[in-house]
């Protein structure tokens, strides 16, 4: 499967490509390509790209004193200077706001994705 960011990625260097073949022939067809994916990369650029089948999930971004703004008890994602991990949480709300790990670098987390569940095959 296909990820994100990787079609986005895709969509860009589309896109770059194309401009540079419109500064080379100046064509109504090049035109109207370097148009259609400009779009397409100002979505991307704006965080308004929609992929269909993809589920966007917002993050909460962490205040240490704001309790309401804490992840919930067992796993979720966490995001650690950029990037992110999977991290558990199981002691008190106190003992989480002291772990130094979570003090410095925890800024925003999310809940797990909800795990893939099985298809029938056509038969």
């Amino acid at each position: 499967m296909i990820s994100p960011l990787t079609i986005c990625y895709a969509l860009k260097m589309t896109h770059d490509f194309l401009r540079c073949k419109y500064l080379c022939e100046k064509t109504e067809c090049n035109r109207k390509c370097l148009e259609e994916f400009s779009a397409a990369v100002d979505e991307i650029d704006n965080g308004k790209l929609e992929i269909e089948g993809y589920e966007r999930v917002a993050w909460t971004k962490l205040d240490l004193n704001d309790p309401k703004t804490f992840p919930p008890k067992w796993w979720f994602l966490g995001c650690i200077n950029r990037v992110v991990v999977r991290l558990r949480r199981e002691e008190s709300d106190e003992a989480f706001v002291m772990n130094p790990i979570v003090r410095q670098y925890l800024t925003h987390w999310r809940p797990l994705p909800k795990p893939p569940t099985e298809t029938e095959e056509a038969k």
